[in-house]
């Protein structure tokens, strides 16, 4: 019987792709509606989920986990000091270094001074974690088209693909007015691939995000600054370098910073982790999958003769 090429072909890259898959999963990070390396604070303002920082938190007038469902879990967890006037923390606090509370209604308990190694988060492990998922995402190919017509940005995506991966400048997304969803089912992720190291979303519409508020994830991989202004962020966040600065407006997602500063309102809507996402083949991939198909053309020639 003889196989044609195409045949030889498709099948090689049938087993060249279920080898070069991962995962993407925001870890323990991916349990908090916030959840920041370095320091927090805030005024004025609520975090609907959990909260996780790995140096201080400073909170005044706010309210942690009101939609958490229960007071027996660690809503917020920090590193180091946690200074909190006025406001309720929906669950416990356990904090690395000194508890401040003023005018604070714990519905939990409140445990001081624990030590790194019992505390629920290893936060050096985490930014390990994060920054290399951070890394690999931004090394997936664009299976999306991005375009620009006076400041609406299009991400239409591919409709073949159970994830969506579109890159995109800092520089572009800043100047956005709208941002616009395309073309993208219901079951798919989508990941928006961020380049450049001062980035902002401000005086933005993101309506058509929406329905996909759950599975959107902003990969902010070279940010060291980042600015949320006057808009409603639908979807999750990774920018493990950036000091964020949220000044107003609320998010639907995830936020994992470096940290983070302001009175945006953080709504628990958690990113769904998919078990599989499609990444780009390396170099010595690539000339693996050449090298099989030159062999099998070869075998191919030798059963036709």
């Amino acid at each position: 019987m003889k196989m044609s090429n195409l045949l030889w072909c498709l099948v090689i890259i049938s087993l060249f792709s279920s080898a070069v898959f991962a995962s993407i999963d925001l870890g323990i990070a991916g349990d908090y509606n916030v959840f920041v390396l370095g320091n927090y604070t805030s005024q004025g303002s609520d975090i609907q989920g959990r909260l996780a920082a790995g140096g201080s938190v400073f909170l005044t007038s706010y309210s942690v986990g009101s939609a958490l469902g229960g007071w027996d879990t660690d809503t917020v967890v920090t590193g180091g000091s946690l200074t909190y006037t006025n406001g309720t923390i929906y669950g416990n606090s356990v904090t690395g270094g000194s508890t401040n509370l003023t005018g604070v209604d714990v519905k939990g308990t409140s445990t001081s001074n624990v030590a790194s190694a019992s505390l629920p988060v290893d936060f050096a492990a985490e930014a390990t974690y994060l920054m290399s998922l951070s890394t690999e995402l931004a090394s997936l190919s664009a299976t999306g088209t991005v375009s620009d017509s006076y400041g609406t940005i299009t991400f239409a995506g591919s409709g073949i693909s159970d994830v969506e991966v579109f890159n995109i400048s800092a520089s572009d997304l800043a100047s956005a007015y709208t941002l616009i969803l395309s073309d993208i089912a219901d079951d798919v992720t989508v990941v928006i691939n961020v380049s450049g190291t001062s980035a902002a979303i401000t005086n933005c519409g993101m309506q058509s995000f929406d329905a996909y508020s759950d599975n959107v994830l902003f990969n902010f991989y070279e940010a060291t600054g980042l600015t949320l202004s006057s808009v409603n962020i639908e979807g999750s966040i990774l920018a493990c370098l950036a000091d964020v600065t949220a000044n107003n407006g609320c998010m639907d997602g995830t936020l994992i910073a470096g940290s983070c500063t302001g009175g945006m309102q953080f709504h628990h809507v958690p990113f769904e982790s998919t078990p599989e996402t499609p990444s780009v083949p390396v170099p010595g991939a690539l000339m693996l999958l050449s090298g099989g198909l030159m062999s099998l053309t070869g075998l191919k020639r030798k059963i036709n003769h």
